[in-house]
Parts: C-alpha cells; structure tokens; sequence
C-alpha cells in the first residue's frame, strides 16, 4: 500500500475592506471633539461673559447686516442675555461643559453627540447669525459657515455605529461600536464645507481685492498685525488672480474629496494646511487670549473634520474590491453629490440675488435725551430718520452709564405704555419720533439721574443697518457738551471718539456693506462746552 502524501491546503487568501492609510476612528474623533467643548465651557465662564459687554459686543454684533429675520432672533437673544448676564452665561457654561464631559464617557456620546446637533444648532441661529451666510457676508477665511455649525457636523460624522452585541431596550442604545471609521459620507460633507465656502468668497464683499485684503486686518493680536498687513498689501497690489486663485483652491480642495484615496489624502492634508492659514491670519488664532472669546473659530473644527475626512471608507466605485466589501454604494455617494451641488449653487445665486436687489437703509438720529428725574426707570427720546430707499426696524438697545455701570434691562416700546411689539419699523423715507406720547426706550436700573451728569451711552441694534452707537444727555439735548463727546462719545465701537464730520453732520449710518457705529449730530449741541 503506498503511503499517501497528506498536505494542508493552502489557505484561500481573503480580501479585506479597504482601509485608508491614516487609522482615525470615530472614538478618537468623539474625544477631541468633547475636548473643544470642554474648552468652549471654559471660555463662557470669563469674566467677561457675566457682565453687559456679553450681549452687547459679543451676541448683538453677530445679527449686524443679516437679513430681519436672522437679525431679530440675534438682537432678541442679545436683549434676553443683556437682560440677566449672569444666569444666562452660567447656563451656556454649563451646558458646554456638560457635552464636553458626555462625549468623554463612553455610555453617555449618544445623548451628548444629540444634544450638541440641537445646541449647535440654536447657537448658531441666536448666537452666530447663522455665521454670516443669510446675508451673503460670510467667509471660510473669517470663521464662516461658523464654528458651532462645524460641532454640529462633526458630530452627525462621528455618530456611533450600532453594536450588535448590545442587550435589547434602552439600554442597549447606549452601547455603541466606535472603532470603525467616520461616516461614510464624510467627503460629502467636506464638499459642502468648501464648495460652499468658494460660493460665499465669490458673493459681493468678499470678491475684490480689497475685501479680500480687509478680510485679514480685523481685531488681530498687535504682535499678529505686522504679517497681516503685508499679506494684505500683497493681496491689494497683486490684483483680482489671487481671489480667483483662491476659488480655484476652494472648489478643488472640496471636489477632490469625492474622488480616489490618493486624492482624498491630498486633498484631506491640503484643507487642513488652508484651515490652519485662515486659523492664523483671519482669525487671529479664535482670539482666544482676549478674554472675551467664545470658541476657537472654526479653523480647528475644519482641521477636525480634515482627519475625518482621511479616515473614512471608500465607496466601491473607487476601489478594486468586489461590491459586497464596499461600505457605500457609488449610486448613493453620486446622487448625495448631485443634490450637494444643486442646493449650493441655489442658495449662492439667492444670496447674490438678494444682495443686489434689497435697497439699503440710510438713517441719522438726532435730538437724542434723557430727561432728568428720580424714578428708577428713565427713558430714552430722540428723533430717527430714513432717507434710504429700504426699511429697517429698530429690534434692541442697550445702555451704559457712568462708563462702569450697566443698566439692568433696556425695553423697546412701540408705544407709550410698553405693550406689544417690542420692536419699532422704520419705513423708506420717513421720520419716527420717539416721545412720551409714542415710541421710545426704557432704561431699567440706574437709579435717580440729574442734569449735568455723564450722558447715557446708548447702543441701537438695526436688523440692516446693523449697531449704532449714540450719546442721550440727562436734561434735554443742549445738555451735551464738547468734553462729553471727547470723552464718551463711540467711534466704530467702544473706543471714545467723536463720530462726526467736520461740518457736524453725523458720518454713514447704515447701508449696505458700512454698519453703522457713530455717533451723529444733535440740533442745539452745546459745542462751547458750557
């Protein structure tokens, strides 16, 4: 008998998934997106945030050239925090927190990635207006689509996968897989992001030269100034191929992420390195060392959904796999791209529509004052008047007195007993008195105010015309002196100035492309100072 010759099989070779090169997971993603929640508690709880310039420099200026329906959820927002500081910012701070300390403990992500998508999302209505882009101002350089519309994403991307070995009920849905890779349509959502963001750079303000170069000399650290003006005296002398140039990258950088892994790694490690860029000169680094910012802008948050991005699954038309190991169908990743598109082109020509065709608002104030008294609440006449062919609509104020002191609360009232509406139209072409018998502002809080003391410095929210800034002396308006003006008069923001021109006619208020922060003329100004 001859002995057979027994040999094991070779074992059949078995094709594993695609994977991409860079290993991110959708823990490691959940943990750094909790940290910079973390991280945006710790901001809220400044010192600062507790007190009236949270609402009035931080929250109001964000609904400034929006459109009115995205400018009164802001100001109304601001008037309600404006109101009460303290709780209000405690709340926010405790709530950022909360989801930063959710997203670190594993059984807690799906309740606290839920809650992020429904905070972000009201955040980024009443305290971001909608980060610019209603109104067609918006850029990815400065911070647009805004950061906590970026947390939101991200946390629709990192959303954990089911775990199969999880028990039934409730329980079980608190169980989750996060080892895998982010959502399969990650590329998708960068598209957007930047394709998106190309739309906004091409909108009017943001497609000359000099918006461009404006773009990078806002609020920046002195010690940042230096290399942020010579880009922008790069940028102006270089002419328009550079904001063409730029559209080119943006268009690419989010189109490129729909295609092999070659160029998704190209383009995942490219968005990173122009996020980083506009992290640093549009930015200023999110401000973070001012004591007044809220996040760190949305330059960290893209570099964020950058790694996503990397690690995500390749559809099986960009692999060589048989269909059954791809993790999304090529139809789906096509039609989502098709949609992506459509919906962004749509809204770029909308805004762009709408920034052509809206007539601004050109208002001046004048006979602004405050009549002395000893009831605690005093209130605020002047007279406001519109030239512009476009209506406006008063929809918050606010006051400070004695530089130091905040009033507790400034009311709008639409008429003389403070009922209804709380915000005040401004029609084309007409003059709106505020008076005892009418319209006016009531300022809660300061106590007795006597004639001849510091004037109230008084803050009007526009839902076009965006913030202008006034002074309303105590006894009527010959009452406010050239030493008032010099030292407490605004001129572009809280820094005393004196908002006129040199024939004492009050400087733009208002319009399109110019918000108003001046203070204007008032008939029977005593200019002797006596």
């Amino acid at each position: 008998m001859t002995d057979l010759d027994v040999r094991p099989l070779p074992e059949a070779d078995v094709e594993e998934p695609p994977t991409p090169r860079t290993r991110v997971t959708r823990r490691g993603l959940q943990i750094t997106l909790g940290v910079l929640w973390l991280l945006d508690g710790l901001l809220q709880l400044q010192p600062f945030m507790f007190g009236s310039g949270f609402a009035g420099q931080v929250l109001a200026p964000a609904g400034d050239g929006q459109p009115g329906w995205v400018a009164a959820g802001v100001h109304w927002m601001a008037g309600l925090v404006g109101a009460h500081p303290v709780p209000w910012n405690a709340a926010f701070a405790i709530i950022q927190l909360a989801l930063g300390v959710g997203l670190l403990i594993r059984p807690l992500v799906r309740i606290a990635l839920a809650a992020s998508i429904g905070w972000a999302l009201g955040v980024w209505y009443f305290g971001e207006g909608l980060g610019g882009v209603a109104g067609g101002h918006g850029s990815l350089i400065t911070g647009a689509p805004g950061a906590v519309l970026l947390y939101g994403l991200l946390a629709v991307v990192v959303w954990p996968e089911r775990d199969y070995d999880a028990p039934a009920g409730w329980r079980g849905w608190l169980w989750h897989d996060s080892s895998g890779p982010p959502a399969a349509f990650t590329p998708v959502v960068w598209a957007v992001v930047w394709v998106g963001g190309a739309v906004l750079q091409a909108l009017p303000g943001q497609n000359t030269p000099t918006d461009l170069a404006s773009s990078l000399t806002g609020d920046m650290p002195a010690w940042q100034m230096g290399l942020n003006n010579g880009v922008a005296n790069h940028l102006l002398s270089a002419g328009s191929q550079d904001n063409w140039l730029l559209l080119v990258v943006l268009v690419a950088v989010g189109l490129c992420a729909l295609g092999n892994q070659r160029m998704r790694t190209i383009t995942g490690w490219a968005g990173a390195g122009l996020a980083t860029v506009f992290w640093m000169l549009g930015q200023g680094f999110g401000d973070l060392l001012s004591g007044q910012a809220t996040d760190p802008n949305s330059g960290p948050l893209l570099v964020l959904l950058a790694l996503a991005l990397l690690g995500a699954p390749l559809p099986e038309s960009l692999t060589d796999d048989e269909p059954e190991l791809a993790r999304t169908p090529a139809w789906r990743t096509s039609a989502m791209s098709g949609i992506t598109a459509v919906v962004i082109v749509g809204v770029g020509l909308l805004q762009w529509g709408t920034a052509r065709v809206t007539p601004p608002a050109h208002l001046a104030i004048t006979s602004v004052y405050t009549p002395a008294g000893n009831a605690a609440s005093a209130p605020v006449y002047f007279t406001l008047t519109n030239t512009g062919d476009g209506a406006d609509t008063l929809v918050s104020a606010g006051v400070e007195f004695q530089t130091a002191i905040a009033a507790k609360g400034v009311s709008v009232c639409a008429n003389q007993f403070c009922s209804g509406a709380d915000t005040i139209a401004v029609p084309a072409h007409s003059t709106v008195v505020f008076r005892t018998t009418g319209p006016h502002l009531l300022v809660s809080g300061l106590g007795a105010l006597a004639k001849g003391h510091q004037p109230l410095q008084v803050t009007l929210n526009f839902a076009k015309s965006g913030t202008v800034h006034v002074l309303s002396p105590v006894g009527s308006p010959a009452d406010l002196t050239e030493h008032d003006i010099m030292t407490y008069a605004y001129m572009g923001g809280a820094s005393p100035g004196m908002g006129m021109d040199m024939d004492g006619k009050p400087t733009n208020l208002g319009g399109t492309g110019s918000p108003a922060t001046t203070m204007p003329a008032m008939p029977g100004m005593n200019m002797g100072g006596g």
